[in-house]
């Protein structure tokens, strides 16, 4: 007789692992959904109703097709961990950089969790890490695009350790 213990997804080939993996994606893609509709909420603070319409929608979009076609698969695992980050992303860009929209990243790695699975925190990782250092450059560029409130460099590798701290944690 099994234990709850060993009841834990271990073995993504197993049935009882796929339908455990399918359902974690449905309930990841409808976090995604939640955070579209924040940021539909943000939208009206600095006027960013189209980058949260299209970045927003089609992050989620993504979501919702793959999860009707590859459900259960480590790659949509990956995938929806990279749409959290670019949520993320988007909530900070859309709040002009304020420090407390940086928390989500932190929530949602932590989120990820629910995967039992390594691989989707190290890529979500990975892409917040890129997004950041690249906003940091377009945002002193001028680009328009906002990753912090007041750009500086070692702000950014300070925001990448602890994201680093908490993927460690996590893994």
């Amino acid at each position: 007789m099994r234990n709850s213990v060993s009841s834990f997804p271990l073995d993504s080939s197993s049935n009882q692992s796929l339908a455990f993996y399918k359902r974690a994606d449905l309930i990841m893609t409808g976090v995604l959904g939640v955070c579209l509709l924040y940021s539909l909420a943000l939208a009206p603070w600095h006027g960013t109703w189209m980058v949260s319409l299209v970045v927003g929608g089609l992050t989620l979009g993504i979501a919702v097709f793959l999860l009707n076609t590859m459900a259960g698969t480590r790659l949509l695992r990956c995938v929806i961990a990279t749409g959290f980050m670019v949520m993320s992303a988007l909530h900070i860009h859309q709040a002009h950089g304020t420090v407390e929209m940086h928390f989500s990243i932190f929530v949602l790695l932590a989120l990820l969790i629910f995967y039992r699975d390594w691989l989707p925190i190290v890529v979500a990782t990975v892409v917040i890490a890129v997004h950041h250092f690249l906003f940091f450059y377009l945002q002193v560029s001028g680009a328009g695009v906002y990753v912090t409130e007041h750009p500086m460099l070692s702000m950014i590798f300070i925001h990448a350790g602890y994201v680093v701290a908490e993927a460690v944690v996590l893994v």
